[in-house]
């Protein structure tokens, strides 16, 4: 459970031994990408996972993903 704890994947008011679903994408260079979170009752959508993993890969190969200035707002 010390994993859990340090992950914050214990689901608050519920029991201290159940966690919640989580899936971590992590890099080759030990950097946490994405964290998804979700309740233990919910299935995980693995066509979901790998499209987060795509985007990633793509971004970082063709440097597409850029980040916005503080307080800039991103428009549709």
């Amino acid at each position: 459970m010390d994993v859990t704890k340090k992950y914050g994947m214990i689901q608050p008011g519920s029991s201290d031994t159940m966690a919640m679903r989580a899936v971590f994408i992590i890099d080759p260079k030990a950097t946490v990408r994405c964290i998804l979170y979700y309740p233990s009752s919910t299935g995980r959508n693995f066509d979901e996972i790998k499209r987060i993993m795509l985007a990633i890969q793509k971004a970082d190969a063709e440097g597409i993903a850029r980040r916005l200035p503080t307080g800039s707002r991103a428009t549709m």
